[in-house]
């Protein structure tokens, strides 16, 4: 059986705060959890929208998701419900559209609530640079805000949009289209990322390396795991531990972050996410380790926030540090 890759993309779309996951986003409110109900806080901390629903979203620009009854709408920043709840999932807008789960199928609304793509799609992605991924029968394109398909349904499997490319899966390898859907960039690769900052980490063998949007290897594959450079520096994984590399890292060879970690994200607003031991806390771009890891689970920072949790899987406690590491709301609060 094919394992399509779209579904990890939409899965990877769902900050969702109900038993707890992380919350993305630009603009807006942040979810938080009181005795078993989902209201919304502001930067500070301060409580805006009171605990009243099933599950929440962090907000991006006006509106934010959340569920009542098992189905999910949008709210505006007092609290109002604008698009009634009627949804099995929902994304945030792009382009002026959010991609909806009607049953088995996904389509799309417009920010009056009205469905402007028909849920046709057993599988679709939120648009990104004016287009968004969707299925067709067995295989994958793209559509254009107006529904009409953009780049013919041929690939088994695709990922979103971004600086102006889009990975592509042809077979069993991967390449790269521009929005003509002209392919740009050989399949060739056993898995390929979007790009970020000029640059995309690719799968050649069994190892991981970066090329540029002319196709050409400017760091050769030899990280266990690589991900996209995100303010200077990528995560990478060296003798199953990760540090940081910087862009030049095919030219000098130097690591930018030592390998030290069990884990490691993206950097976001000058920090990023690492593990040691069992527990998470946050490093700066010289790899200082800034938040002491003291953390079960650890977020990305988003608009000066970034979620945590503290518990296990089964009592996990989601809470919202700043980036001195101070808690603007506790878990469990």
């Amino acid at each position: 059986m094919r394992i399509r890759v779209g579904w990890i993309l939409i899965l990877l779309l769902i900050p969702v705060f109900c038993a707890g996951a992380q919350s993305q986003g630009s603009g807006g409110l942040f979810p938080v959890k009181s005795q078993g109900k989902v209201g919304f806080i502001d930067q500070t901390g301060k409580l805006l929208i009171q605990p009243q629903f099933e599950k929440g979203r962090e907000f991006s620009g006006n509106l934010g998701r959340v569920q009542i009854q098992g189905k999910w709408g949008f709210i505006d920043q007092t609290g109002k419900i604008i698009i009634q709840p009627q949804f099995d999932r929902n994304f945030d807008f792009a382009d002026n559209r959010s991609l909806v789960l009607i049953g088995d199928n996904y389509g799309y609304i417009d920010q009056t609530g009205k469905i402007v793509i028909k849920a046709q799609y057993e599988n679709a992605g939120n648009f990104s640079e004016g287009l968004a991924l969707v299925m067709v029968g067995d295989d994958y394109g793209f559509i254009d805000p107006s529904g009409k398909l953009a780049i013919k349904a041929q690939f088994d499997d695709v990922r979103s949009f971004s600086e102006g490319l889009a990975p592509v899966k042809v077979g069993e390898k991967w390449g790269y289209v521009d929005k003509g859907g002209k392919i740009v960039i050989q399949p060739q690769f056993a898995w390929a990322n979007p790009f970020s900052e000029g640059l995309a980490s690719i799968k050649l063998g069994e190892d991981f390396g970066f090329i540029d949007k002319t196709g050409k290897i400017v760091i050769k594959p030899q990280f266990g795991y690589a991900q996209s450079f995100q303010q200077g520096l990528a995560p990478v994984s060296i003798d199953d531990k990760y540090g940081f590399i910087d862009p030049a890292f095919g030219g000098t060879g130097k690591v930018a972050i030592k390998e030290r970690f069990g884990d490691a994200g993206k950097f976001s607003q000058g920090l990023a996410k690492v593990q040691l031991g069992r527990k998470w806390g946050y490093v700066d771009k010289t790899g200082k380790v800034v938040i002491k890891a003291q953390f079960d689970e650890a977020e990305d920072f988003s608009r000066g926030l970034a979620q945590i949790g503290i518990g296990d899987e089964v009592n996990m406690e989601y809470g919202y540090i700043d980036p001195s590491g101070k808690y603007v709301w506790k878990p469990g609060q």
